[in-house]
């Protein structure tokens, strides 16, 4: 595999994140994946998650003992290097979940 992309994703509203999701999808993903980190959210991706069944989406869900601090805050740190343990891809892309990534260009002018 030749790249990951990999973002983590915390109370991300759902619209937000499956904009995002849509306009990666638009790519090509021959010889990509794109790593999706639920940092503990309280908000339901189960539903999105099907929905994007057609895309090479892993989600990884950082439990709450490795991905939270000793105080019980988050930790976005411990969710990306989860994500990048996870990535198989020789490139790793770090990504933000709420951008809306534009569609590659096959070609370099």
């Amino acid at each position: 595999m030749k790249f990951s992309v990999i973002m983590t994703v915390y109370n991300r509203p759902q619209l937000v994140l499956m904009n995002t999701l849509v306009k990666l999808g638009a790519n090509d993903w021959e010889d990509g994946e794109i790593i999706v980190v639920d940092d503990g959210s309280r908000l339901p991706y189960g539903p999105m998650r099907e929905s994007f069944k057609h895309l090479p989406v892993r989600w990884v869900d950082c439990p709450q003992t490795e991905c939270y601090s000793l105080d019980g805050t988050n930790n976005p740190v411990r969710a990306w290097n989860l994500g990048l343990k996870e990535a198989k891809g020789d490139f790793l892309f770090p990504m933000s979940s709420d951008i809306i990534a534009p569609r590659a260009r096959s070609s370099v002018r």
